[in-house]
């Protein structure tokens, strides 16, 4: 898996505000490389907020609700 699908899975799962100091702990990778991962992830479609503790995915697709 990927770096990319292990965040959306963590931020999927978790539905919370999940910070990126988190996220870098629990992959074992640097926070710049969570922010650069968060952004490919934004370029392919994926909806995902900033905010200044950490990162939140939004379910944008129907099917993903379910």
């Amino acid at each position: 898996m990927s770096t990319k699908q292990k965040i959306l899975t963590i931020l999927r799962q978790d539905g919370n505000i999940v910070s990126g100091e988190k996220l870098a702990a629990t992959l074992d990778i640097s926070r710049t490389a969570i922010w650069k991962a968060v952004r490919e992830l934004e370029k392919q479609g994926y909806h995902i907020e900033h905010f200044p503790n950490g990162y939140h995915y939004l379910v944008s697709d129907v099917l993903e609700k379910n």
